[in-house]
């Protein structure tokens, strides 16, 4: 699906991704970000997919009902406790970004970092419009947080799966190559938990983070999250 648009990038979290300091964008970065940011919003289409499916418990993992994914770990586990059902998405800004990003590496390596931050924004801000859909749509149920493929203790093998399952390559051109890596580059997959009954709020744990010990928001006493 393709009805969600991303109009406009939010500059303090353009500036977090930039590493600057309480997120204050200096004056030359401000014009250059007027000036660039239409190109990218221009590049950028998000697109998404996601399915629901009941929750199968084993005793090795949990099992999207009726497929054959198997979800193993006890991060997953814990973040779906409670849940009955379980909505697997992804999202992307497509290929066109890529593009774009390959260029600005070879010709300006200043731009170069500031299309990556941008990029970056646009598809969280993509992935948090559509989790407001989704809590619209699945209004009777308590959400819990998007958790990515490959937090954790997941593995991120299970990610070609994972596409193949929303049927992602043919609906939103999402795919993965050999070193699991998705392409378009700039996209998300994650599972979001559904419950009846109220949910404890989690936050994500740095401890269970697969960026820890090279988190560049950590090294400024920042969260992703935050």
């Amino acid at each position: 699906m393709n009805d969600i648009k991303i109009d406009k990038l939010n500059r303090d979290e353009i500036a977090r991704y930039l590493e600057y300091k309480n997120s204050m964008l200096d004056e030359a970065m401000l014009e250059l970000l007027c000036k660039e940011e239409e190109k990218l919003l221009k590049a950028c289409s998000f697109r998404y997919v996601y399915r629901c499916f009941d929750v199968l418990r084993q005793d090795d993992a949990i099992i999207p009902q009726g497929t054959q994914l198997k979800l193993q770990g006890e991060s997953i586990t814990t973040h779906l406790k409670g849940c009955d059902k379980m909505l697997l998405v992804a999202g992307t800004i497509s290929a066109e970004v890529d593009k774009l990003l390959r260029v600005m590496n070879i010709t300006d390596l200043l731009k170069a970092l500031v299309y990556d931050a941008m990029a970056n924004v646009a598809i969280e801000q993509g992935m948090e419009k559509l989790s407001d859909k989704l809590k619209s749509i699945y209004g009777e149920y308590n959400h819990t947080f998007r958790f990515g493929i490959g937090y954790g203790d997941l593995s991120i093998d299970i990610q070609k799966d994972f596409l193949q399952l929303l049927n992602a390559p043919k609906l939103i051109g999402l795919t993965v190559n050999d070193s699991n890596m998705m392409l378009p580059t700039k996209s998300i997959t994650a599972i979001i938990g559904l419950s009846k009954n109220e949910l404890t709020k989690k936050n994500i744990d740095c401890n269970d983070c697969n960026l820890q010990g090279n988190c560049r928001f950590r090294k400024r006493g920042e969260r992703c999250n935050e």
